[in-house]
């Protein structure tokens, strides 16, 4: 939980874009716990930060197999 918090904080907050693109790849490693990540990656996709995309379709793929 608490490196999850962190990678959220880091695709937030940090200024450069290469350390919120490296946060959002870890965060899509670890998607089945990463669901209060979304709206930090959704923000992040708007951006157009690398890797924000593809951590948000694993982190949402991860919830929907959950969910079955």
């Amino acid at each position: 939980p608490d490196v999850v918090h962190s990678m959220v904080r880091l695709v937030q907050e940090d200024k450069d874009v290469d350390v919120r693109s490296r946060a959002a790849r870890v965060l899509m490693h670890a998607a089945p716990r990463a669901g209060e990540a979304i709206p930090a990656l959704v923000h992040a996709q708007k951006e157009d930060v690398p890797g924000a995309s593809m951590a948000l379709k694993a982190i949402r793929s991860a919830a929907v197999r959950r969910r079955n």
